[in-house]
């Protein structure tokens, strides 16, 4: 996606060592990362997730029925 109106990426991916606590529920983490990417616009991110080869990749790595996406601001 570099290239291609990416700015940066980061994952944190959950600590499955970690299985109690306030913030997780009796079945565990219902996810297994947190990734972040940055675009320079909305434009940028949609028209980005759109080309043909990063839905493909997509569709190889991530779990698009249950991927929860939230746009933010700095």
């Amino acid at each position: 996606m570099k290239g291609k109106g990416l700015i940066s990426y980061e994952q944190f991916p959950v600590d499955p060592s970690i299985t109690q606590g306030p913030y997780l529920s009796s079945e565990g983490p219902a996810f297994d990362a947190v990734s972040i990417f940055s675009f320079e616009s909305q434009k940028d991110c949609e028209e980005c997730w759109a080309i043909p080869e990063v839905v493909e990749d997509t569709a190889k790595c991530m779990d698009v029925e249950t991927m929860i996406v939230l746009a933010t601001e700095r």
